[in-house]
């Protein structure tokens, strides 16, 4: 894992009781797509699945 990805992660638990979180405005925040965050999100629930 990079630490930019890290930092994404980082950014989307800061902002889990945002109202409308969005992979559009977190990548916008950080200089990525949104495909991108949503890859890395993706990537994170396939470690915790059972």
């Amino acid at each position: 894992m990079s630490i930019g990805s890290q930092t994404i992660k980082a950014d989307i638990l800061r902002h889990l009781d945002d109202p409308s979180p969005s992979a559009v405005m977190i990548a916008a925040r950080h200089g990525v797509s949104a495909r991108y965050v949503n890859m890395l999100v993706e990537t994170e629930d396939s470690k915790h699945t059972v």
